[in-house]
This record gives C-alpha cells, sequence and structure tokens, in this order.
C-alpha cells in the first residue's frame, strides 16, 4: 500500500472524530477516495490502495462469501456492513482486514522486485 495512504488512515484510526465526524465506513471510504483523486491528480497516477477491487478478495475470504449475487450486495463495502450491523462496527473491521490486505499485498511486491 502506498506509504502516504498508510499514514492517512493510521492518523484517522487515531482521531476518526476529527477527520470523519464519527467512526463510519462509509464516511472513511467517501473521504479516501477524495484524498487518492486528489493524489492522482497532483502525481499523475493512481497509488495502489485497498480502496480498490483487490480489497474485494480479502472480504470475500474473511467472510467466506462464495456468490455474491446471492446477497445482493454490490461491493466489499457492503459485504462488511452486512456482517458487522453497524457503521461504528464496519469502520473498525476495515482496519482489521488492512492488516490481511496489506500482509498480501506486501508479499505479492516483495516478489515482484
Amino acid at each position: 500500500m502506498n506509504q502516504e495512504i498508510k499514514q492517512l488512515l493510521d492518523r484517522i484510526y487515531e482521531r476518526p472524530g476529527m477527520y470523519l465526524g464519527k467512526p463510519s465506513l462509509n464516511e472513511l471510504v467517501t473521504f479516501a477516495c477524495g484524498y487518492i483523486d486528489c493524489m492522482s491528480f497532483r502525481d499523475g497516477v493512481i497509488p495502489k490502495s485497498p480502496f480498490s477491487d483487490s480489497m474485494s478478495s480479502i472480504v470475500l475470504d474473511y467472510y467466506n462469501v462464495k456468490d455474491v449475487d446471492a446477497f445482493c450486495l454490490r461491493n466489499w463495502i457492503d459485504i462488511i456492513l452486512f456482517f458487522e450491523h453497524s457503521e461504528k462496527e464496519a469502520f473498525y473491521k476495515f482496519n482489521e482486514l488492512l492488516e490481511l490486505y496489506e500482509k498480501k499485498y506486501s508479499s505479492e511486491e516483495e516478489s515482484d522486485s
């Protein structure tokens, strides 16, 4: 994961109220995607982040979801919200899932080098 995004997420999880108003997965995703869009405009490149389809495999595996269509869910955010029952629980679960994301994709980046 891009180091700037990692640092931003760390700051948000330390003080979610300051950045988001309250712990909320939807607010986190909206804020982070806006930030990433600004980064891509500034740098001319889209940074690797967990706010893409790459997070889907982590979430699907974690919740053991085989058929997303059977749940009538649109994306990994909906899956987390479905299983966690509240925005606040989903917000903190996403932080746990970030660790799985980092382990998976940091090992892939190391093997690509």
